[in-house]
């Protein structure tokens, strides 16, 4: 059992934002500890089988004998709490900064030099990174590239088929514009997250569900099950998927020696897990989430054989032909700003109107501004970019220097591994997401207290960030101000040459609203919740504030958790999977009538007593968000009840599809009588 010993960490000070990590060797005065002096040839992995204290650290944090909550807890204040909750970080920061320190000790080898000197050349070699040869621009508007347009006309004439055979009928009675529009949005939570959903896509593939979905959108640990279900490693293969990663969790991503092991297994190894690391340090733009994501990498998307340095972009060859569905990546930038909760701006906002110190559109960009507290941002292989500023670039492009909607410089893509670092960067999450999601393990005597006190100090402790997010040069830096709609960019954005991104769980730990953008027309949500705090986030109530501020119709009203407890003889109030439906709400325009009714299929990852009566995945601790090392009975076990919970419900999805298809065709028929 690791100890957490105070006297060798300090707790790191709060900031905002932009904590750097020095491109400059570190100092011998200031390394902790120096990793072995070997030759890296002989570098073992003979302490896979008894993992070292990295592999165990979360186990004395979590455990209901943890030192650092006293058994009786007094009325804590919002300082209490920040200095309690803090005592956490430095165990992580100290792996990374320690796991930083041993791969600087490797970079300085002349080995290493060599490797160095070939990815720079590389760097600008336009065979290896066509992208070189091209200029980027910022394109404006509400639109979907005409690559994604181009991807769905190819996936529906696919799913002819495909939809056909799962709802039992002949493929000539399909006509493609009745098929459902089904999305994916698959939840945050680490290992967890990433190894329940891969129990969800195998039971999907098996039962044919999958080849119906178009959209594949997900959050922090779902981002890594994604980025593996797309690598040539895996081929789209949710069985193979399974394999790999039983393979891969073993070993915790800090584990230095494994992962040096594996850094030194190949020069392609060496230069895959690397080059992100090396042109992120170039740019003097280095900072712990790349760390944690190369270490990361390291322990997921490479194995003893093969190593690739793959981009985003690659993942076109899995969608060219509308084979698969069109992945989605999210992310949050959060808009830092003094400590008040959104009524309190709201309220100096109506004072000022009332005295006359903003009129118009002035008002509305002030108003704007202060709503906007997160800006959510999306990945695809084809382009990344926000709705809410409706502006985009070519994902092959992120990671360059824009100005006025027009690159700078020309860079070669960045590679998965910086970008899995950012996806799943939970860590760097504020303190009140950080308290939501370890609340299961806390003394149930403490929790009303520390629940007064967080939703108290909610504002402000939803500013305090020990950990900098990942920063990326500002694809929207002196853009236009207004958008095409007439809406106003938030001021902070387009002033900034930087863009702060970090984990979507930050906002909403299920990804509805890349699903929910005007021209993808999403009927049907599979809602894969594999959230920690399950029962008590707001993942419907802030979809809802969305859906409203955004004007869109359809949504399910009621969906989620119920407000009120109701006396039921189950623990949970919900089953494995609920189906909301909304209502269809018509719009006249000047041409034809519009029909929508957002249809929301929820699947909550609890506990199924007619899978195994001893195993709910909310309070087992080697389930916490936080744990990075699976055993492989575990992984069997977290697979099979993500498979159990969607097989006993695959007959009621069929059901709400066929629903929707027959909803769907007949008003298609009824706008064209009139």
């Amino acid at each position: 059992m690791f100890v957490i010993r105070k006297q060798l960490y300090k707790r790191p000070t709060p900031i905002l934002y932009k904590r750097h990590l020095s491109t400059n060797p570190p100092s011998q005065t200031t390394t902790p500890s120096k990793p072995n002096s070997a030759p890296c040839s002989k570098l073992t992995t003979s302490d896979q089988d008894q993992p070292d204290n990295n592999n165990a650290f979360i186990s004395s944090l979590f455990s209901k004998g943890a030192t650092w909550l006293p058994n009786k807890v007094p009325w804590p204040s919002v300082e209490i709490i920040n200095s309690k909750i803090s005592e956490l970080y430095p165990q992580l920061t100290a792996q990374l900064r320690d796991g930083y320190e041993k791969l600087w000790d490797y970079l300085t080898m002349e080995e290493f030099r060599r490797v160095v000197e070939e990815l720079k050349k590389e760097a600008r070699d336009v065979d290896k990174y066509p992208e070189l040869a091209r200029d980027a621009i910022v394109r404006e508007g509400s639109d979907l590239s005409e690559q994604e347009v181009s991807f769905i006309a190819k996936r529906k004439r696919l799913q002819k088929t495909s939809f056909a055979k799962f709802i039992g009928r002949d493929p000539s009675e399909i006509d493609e514009r009745d098929i459902p529009v089904i999305g994916i949005a698959s939840s945050g939570g680490g290992y967890r997250a990433m190894i329940g959903l891969t129990g969800y896509l195998n039971a999907m593939k098996q039962s044919g569900l999958l080849d119906c979905t178009m959209y594949f959108s997900g959050i922090s640990g779902s981002c890594w099950a994604m980025s593996l279900y797309y690598h040539p490693f895996i081929q789209a293969d949710p069985l193979r998927l399974k394999q790999h990663i039983e393979r891969q969790v073993s070993v915790h991503w800090a584990n230095m020696s494994h992962f040096l092991s594996t850094l030194t297994a190949s020069t392609q190894h060496t230069k895959a897990l690397m080059r992100g690391l090396i042109q992120r340090q170039q740019q003097g733009e280095i900072n712990l989430v790349d760390v944690f994501g190369a270490l990361v990498g390291g322990s997921l998307f490479v194995d003893s054989k093969k190593a690739f340095s793959l981009g985003l972009s690659s993942q076109q060859q899995f969608l060219k032909d509308g084979k698969e569905p069109m992945p989605i990546y999210c992310v949050v930038r959060h808009e830092v700003g003094p400590f008040e909760s959104i009524g309190e701006k709201m309220k100096k906002l109506s004072e000022l109107k009332s005295k006359e110190l903003i009129k118009g559109e002035e008002e509305q960009k002030v108003k704007q501004d202060q709503l906007n507290i997160y800006q959510w941002f999306e990945f695809t292989p084809y382009d990344m970019g926000c709705e809410e500023i409706e502006a985009w670039i070519p994902t092959w492009a992120f990671g360059r220097a824009f100005e006025q909607g027009k690159n700078t410089e020309r860079l070669p893509e960045q590679p998965l591994d910086v970008l899995n670092g950012m996806f799943g960067s939970a860590f760097a999450a504020s303190l009140v997401h950080f308290y939501q999601e370890i609340r299961s393990f806390l003394p149930s005597s403490a929790l009303e207290k520390f629940d007064g006190t967080v939703k108290q100090f909610e504002m402000s402790m939803s500013n305090f960030h020990p950990i900098s997010p990942s920063y990326f040069p500002n694809p929207f830096y002196k853009l236009s101000e207004k958008t095409e709609q007439g809406l106003y960019r938030p001021e902070t954005i387009l002033s900034s040459k930087e863009l702060y991104l970090m984990d979507a769980g930050m906002d909403n730990n299920i990804p509805f609203y890349p699903l929910l953008r005007e021209g993808r027309d999403v009927d049907v949500i599979l809602a894969i919740d594999l959230s920690a705090d399950i029962q008590t986030a707001p993942h419907f109530a802030r979809a809802e504030s969305y859906i409203k501020r955004r004007g869109i119709d359809g949504w399910p009203e009621g969906a989620g958790w119920p407000q009120e407890k109701k006396q039921v003889d189950r623990k949970y109030s919900l089953g494995t999977c609920t189906i909301f439906e909304g209502e269809s709400k018509e719009e006249v325009s000047q041409k034809t009538k519009k029909s929508r009714s957002i249809k929301l299929a929820y699947f909550p990852f609890i506990l199924n007593e007619s899978y195994d009566p001893e195993f709910d995945p909310q309070i087992t601790e080697f389930c916490s968000t936080w744990n990075f090392v699976y055993r492989r009975e575990q992984v069997d076990k977290v697979i099979g009840l993500a498979e159990a919970n969607m097989n006993q419900n695959i007959d009621a999805i069929r059901e709400l599809l066929i629903k929707t298809w027959k909803d769907k065709r007949k008003q298609r028929l009824q706008n064209k009588i009139e």
